[in-house]
């Protein structure tokens, strides 16, 4: 299997954007977070992280973020502009990137980045007093002036549903939504079967998220119950309809075959990048009831040749990338066999299947609802 540095793929994309500005914006947005975020994560702790001792890196600085009534705040990544909305705190963001689009109302917001890397005059001028960012997208971030100027800087890594759960949680502390934030993180794990998860407290001191801990106003950070709605009293909606989810669960949807089906997710052609063990992709395909046939490897964006693909004959191949025409080249698809035997499954209009955020629900049952013959 031929393995490449994931920047190479970077600048790829960034040739293709070029090319069809017009195309695809939502599906880049969720592609640079999958790829420049998740991979950026696994080299690098964050805030308190894994020290010389070897231990486990923090998911997130939930520790280190002041409480203290924010009421300006600059989201830097699409998932974090989407949990903010959800949570009910979307009157209090002052900024945005260019490819925070979910839900549409956001759109209203400025703009203090056009993509990965934030343009920091734009964001001080915004005057924010706090940002919330994914981890990867932070390493562009000067956070330690960002403090010194008063400015709060909350990070998470979202890497999987549980972390999805675990950040909505977090930021309603620290956004003052708590019940909101432990309501929307219940849906996500109930949902998903990921049991009821640990609960983060929201005291002063901003508490750790440990098994058992209180959520600080005497309610319990468990089940939101079923059909439990995501706010006080509320429907859990945000601008033109951002949710954790409608309907059943997921696991009461239709079934794969015993086993589930093969499936490789690609994120790109010039090279062929996939979604390996660990990341985003990987947790949808395992959710949708699929088998990842690169589950046995250990890189999480592992860059494959056709000839390889030929080899791991998977029976689905998922094919996330946002570019049509050059993007994708016919020929390629051909060589690997595209056809009744071997569906190749497309999801140019629905960003939420890359992006690691509340849609997650819906991103599962979309892969689901494909992956059944």
């Amino acid at each position: 299997m031929a393995l490449k540095s994931p920047s190479s793929f970077g600048q790829s994309v960034g040739r293709l954007i070029s090319a069809n500005p017009s195309q695809g914006a939502g599906l880049f947005a969720g592609l640079l977070l999958v790829l420049a975020c998740c991979v950026g994560c696994k080299g690098s702790d964050v805030a308190s992280g894994s020290g010389a001792g070897g231990e486990e890196e923090a998911r997130s600085n939930f520790e280190q973020v002041p409480r203290k009534g924010y009421s300006r705040v600059v989201s830097l990544t699409p998932n974090m502009t989407e949990m903010v909305a959800l949570l009910g705190a979307e009157g209090l963001l002052v900024g945005r990137t260019a490819f925070c689009d979910y839900p549409s109302s956001v759109t209203s917001v400025p703009m203090v980045s056009g993509g990965v890397e934030p343009n920091v005059e734009a964001l001080l001028a915004a005057r924010p007093d706090l940002v919330v960012v994914q981890k990867g997208v932070d390493a562009k971030l000067p956070v330690d002036s960002l403090t010194k100027a008063g400015v709060s800087v909350y990070v998470s890594k979202v890497e999987s549903a549980a972390d999805v759960a675990r950040t909505l949680e977090e930021l309603g502390v620290i956004l003052s939504q708590p019940k909101r934030g432990r309501e929307a993180a219940a849906e996500v794990r109930r949902a998903l079967g990921l049991g009821d998860g640990a609960s983060v407290r929201d005291g002063a001191s901003g508490g750790r998220s440990g098994d058992g801990a209180s959520t600080g106003d005497g309610a319990s950070a468990g089940r939101s119950g079923d059909g439990a709605s995501t706010g006080d009293g509320a429907s859990g909606r945000s601008g033109d309809g951002a949710s954790v989810r409608d309907g059943a669960s997921v696991r009461d949807g239709a079934s794969v075959r015993d086993g589930g089906p093969t499936v490789l997710m690609v994120h790109g052609h010039r090279p062929l990048v996939a979604a390996g063990p660990g990341s985003w992709g990987d947790e949808l395909i395992r959710l949708a009831g699929g088998r990842n046939v690169l589950a046995g490897g250990n890189n999480p964006y592992p860059t494959l040749d056709a000839e390889w693909v030929l080899k791991l004959a998977p029976e689905f191949i998922i094919d996330t990338s946002f570019a049509e025409g050059e993007g994708e080249p016919a020929d390629f698809w051909a060589f690997v066999g595209e056809g009744p035997g071997r569906p190749v499954l497309r999801f140019w209009s629905e960003p939420e299947v890359l992006r690691p955020g509340p849609r997650v629900v819906r991103a599962v049952e979309l892969l689901r609802a494909r992956l059944v013959r």
